[in-house]
């Protein structure tokens, strides 16, 4: 037997072993070990029933909390991409040269032209992540699905 430890709203926290754990914090309420085991192993979620005390099966996601974590996820997916293409810091380099170039000087069209690619490569990739998260059938984590970093941006990056 064990206990498990839950938040005001019935979520369950953290587990505790009665023979490793002298100190639990409050509220807990006992859980079998099947029902342990099926909620560590997302087979059969479980949280305690506010009402009764007892541990009882998860309820199923409504679709606005399935939209909520695909949105979360996809817009996690479009900057951990952004960032592997250009991290920040380059981004913040490259924003700093072209305020400061000259219009006029032929040696700038590389970057002007790049950061432009840039700067358009990153507003398309934000306007991706929302259509990806609506679309159920979309696979977030496949390169097809983003818009694709523009030779110009690689090119660029490579000199900052």
């Amino acid at each position: 037997m064990r206990f498990a430890h839950y938040d005001e709203n019935g979520k369950i926290v953290g587990f505790y072993d009665p023979d490793l754990h002298q100190d639990m914090p409050a509220p807990i309420v006992e859980i079998s070990d099947a029902d342990w085991q099926g909620h560590l192993d997302g087979s059969a979620p479980k949280v305690v029933d506010l009402n009764t005390y007892k541990v009882v099966d998860a309820p199923e996601k409504t679709a606005a909390e399935l939209l909520a974590e695909r949105e979360a996820a996809a817009r996690a997916e479009c900057r951990r991409r952004i960032y592997a293409a250009v991290d920040q810091q380059t981004q913040l380099n490259i924003a700093t040269a072209r305020a400061v170039v000259d219009q006029n000087d032929p040696v700038a069209d590389d970057l002007v032209a790049g950061a432009s690619a840039l700067a358009n490569w990153v507003a398309s990739m934000r306007t991706a992540w929302p259509a990806l998260a609506a679309n159920a059938e979309a696979d977030i984590a496949a390169d097809s699905s983003w818009p694709p970093c523009p030779e110009a941006v690689t090119a660029l990056v490579q000199t900052y």
